[in-house]
């Protein structure tokens, strides 16, 4: 999402259908629905900053609740932004929290306001609505604040949110106070203190003790309060990579093993159909392919929303429909990887993720760049992997390596 000249003030946004009372029981989202996925948007902190002036909004939430910043700043209230995805995991995952601390810190001011972005997806409020009733229905537990349904992204465009989940506490005067950016926590305890102390920090009141505020006492690892995103994840340079052995989803059978046995400079490149970002360079890793194809790079792309229910089809179609589109073939073949084995051995976290493979078959070397001003800075980050796989190939040839079949 890049920014867009917008009013500043009385901001409305405006929803596609009538909403239903928030008693009504709406119904979950149906097989053929898309379900969230974990490579949405996950960017650096883009060009937000502490400072920076909120739109004073006002508009109607999915279920028919007024909202108006302007309002609840007057009121004293303390609004805490929460900008999610439906296809966003990490963003859902943090649902309980802001659940959690709505709760515990309404009584002194918390505001907790959630903007759904897909209106870029044209999914509609309804299709918003029977997600979250599906959420509540799984957990047992009912969102306690209002979500809005950005139809046009006007807010998250105003504010140059370029991060997915993206959680904001608004000042007294109705600027950025802090800002949490965090993707990479597995415990529900760790995203409670990650966003607890932002929420403390918001509220003026002292850090939290463990006691105090119900988890255990243990090590964060956050980015919140404006860091930048952690690199990696679990994925480390040297790890192995398990041989893959395959066929794509356009018929290419896949052989790791041969592949390297051969002195193949592979490239694996993890991406969702729901992830700008992995999409913006396809077209830099099919330029890759033909300028390094004579010297052995392969290119192994690997789809990871196998996982939620799409199906190879339509990744097929996905991939069909950017080529139509761009007037473009892709040059290097698709995984449909449907349980997600590899991503997990490997610990990628992060889409979209581009692995060099040294000789030996191990990690060589990690791109995980989500913020290119351009193709050509697109093409200049993933060139400079594949120049330095080609140097390590040219010092020490590969050694054997184990067959191991993707099930």
């Amino acid at each position: 999402m890049r920014s867009r000249s917008v009013p500043v003030l009385a901001l409305l946004l405006l929803l596609a259908a009538a909403p239903p009372s928030r008693g009504a029981d709406a119904p979950s989202l149906g097989a053929g629905s898309p379900s969230p996925s974990a490579g949405s948007y996950i960017l650096p902190s883009g060009q937000l900053r502490r400072g920076d002036v909120v739109p004073q909004f006002q508009a109607v939430d999915i279920y028919g609740a007024e909202v108006d910043l302007a309002g609840l700043l007057r009121a004293g209230k303390r609004p805490l932004l929460a900008f999610w995805s439906m296809y966003c995991k990490s963003c859902v995952d943090k649902f309980d929290a802001m659940v959690t601390l709505q709760g515990r810190y309404a009584s002194q001011g918390l505001a907790v306001i959630s903007i759904n972005t897909d209106g870029e997806y044209r999914r509609g409020p309804q299709m918003v609505r029977d997600f979250i009733a599906d959420y509540e229905r799984r957990h047992g537990a009912k969102v306690n604040f209002p979500i809005l349904y950005d139809e046009r992204n006007w807010v998250a465009q105003a504010m140059n949110v370029e991060v997915l989940p993206t959680i904001i506490t608004v000042d007294e005067v109705g600027r950025v106070g802090s800002f949490y950016q965090s993707f990479g926590q597995h415990k529900e305890s760790e995203i409670l203190q990650g966003l607890e102390a932002l929420v403390r920090q918001s509220l003026h009141l002292p850090e939290a003790t463990a006691a105090a505020s119900g988890t255990p006492a243990e090590s964060v690892s956050t980015t919140g309060f404006g860091g930048a995103p952690p690199s990696r994840g679990g994925l480390l340079i040297g790890a192995p990579i398990p041989p893959i052995k395959a066929r794509g989803i356009m018929g290419r059978d896949i052989d790791l093993r041969g592949m390297l046995a051969q002195r193949s400079k592979i490239l694996l490149v993890f991406w969702s159909m729901y992830c700008k970002s992995c999409v913006e360079k396809f077209r830099a890793l099919i330029t890759i392919r033909e300028r390094y194809g004579p010297q052995g790079v392969k290119i192994i792309s690997v789809n990871t929303d196998g996982e939620y229910g799409h199906g190879a089809d339509t990744v097929r179609r996905f991939i069909t429909e950017f080529e139509e589109k761009n007037n473009l073939k892709l040059n290097f073949p698709v995984l449909y990887d449907e349980n997600n084995p590899l991503p997990q051995a490997l610990q990628i976290e992060f889409l979209p993720t581009i692995v060099s493979v040294d000789p030996d078959g191990h990690v060589l070397n990690i791109y995980q760049k989500f913020d290119e001003s351009s193709d050509a800075a697109i093409l200049a980050g993933i060139e400079g992997i594949v120049r330095e796989m080609l140097d390590r190939f040219a010092a020490r040839a590969p050694a054997p390596l184990p067959g191991v079949e993707l099930p």
